[in-house]
């Protein structure tokens, strides 16, 4: 039990309030809604940037399918103009030799042929990914402007819930300057064990918070004006209100 005077009394329940704005306060921070959403768009971010990242690999695939094949369309080529020199000059040759280098020339040229369009697929494929891996980067711009408009409006919100919680806790040590210190121990440990920490108790038996104290505690407290309990149902202080 502890002896304090009316007006300590007071400045026990508002320090209660202000405790409770506080913690409040404290919530914002931690559970504002801008951190869902900046959490939403930050996994659409990650998720577009995978997306780039597999059009770049597919793309990357088929522009190295496609210089394979323009290698064996070189070596081809090649072949093609070296056999034709040989048909042109015709020196030493038959015509069953003449007929040979014909037949070797067409088949090449239709191999040719054949590697140009499988490599034009696959430059159509890679063009097809840097396009979409275009629309991708377009995505991406705009949730990460999104993005840091969030965060930025996150941040003034916190910044101003910190200057608010600063002034709390200004008028807080205030509040606390002339209370007992073993008050304020059994206070805080309330606190932190999830109560109140005080109740006032109105003339009528009546408590600030709504919780029904026992016929003795209202009695004790009534009774004398500057008495201050402990109740230990309620893990809180009770005061006159």
């Amino acid at each position: 039990m502890f002896q304090l005077s009316a007006l300590l009394q007071a400045r026990l329940l508002e320090l209660s309030e202000l405790d409770t704005q506080i913690a409040q306060k404290r919530a914002v921070i931690r559970n504002h809604a801008l951190h869902l959403q900046i959490q939403d768009v930050e996994k659409q971010c990650a998720h577009i940037r995978q997306k780039i990242a597999e059009c770049e690999a597919e793309n990357a695939v088929q522009l190295q399918q496609m210089d394979t094949l323009e290698t064996e369309i070189a070596v081809l080529t090649e072949k093609v103009s070296v056999k034709t020199t040989q048909m042109q000059q015709g020196t030493g040759l038959v015509s069953r030799d003449l007929l040979a280098l014909q037949t070797e020339i067409a088949q090449a040229n239709t191999k040719i042929s054949e590697l140009s369009e499988t490599a034009l697929t696959h430059l159509l494929a890679a063009e097809a990914e840097t396009e979409t891996k275009n629309v991708y980067e377009a995505e991406l711009n705009t949730l990460s402007a999104q993005l840091a408009d969030l965060r930025q409006e996150l941040g003034q919100v916190l910044a101003d819930t910190e200057n608010e919680i600063t002034q709390l806790l200004q008028n807080r040590a205030e509040l606390s300057a002339d209370l007992p210190q073993e008050l304020l121990d059994y206070y805080a440990k309330a606190r932190e064990q999830g109560s109140l920490g005080v109740i006032g108790v109105y003339a009528d038996g009546q408590t600030t918070s709504g919780l029904q104290l026992s016929a003795v505690e209202i009695s004790q407290i009534l009774a004398q004006p500057e008495l201050v309990i402990f109740s230990e149902e309620h893990n809180c202080l009770i005061v006159h209100k």
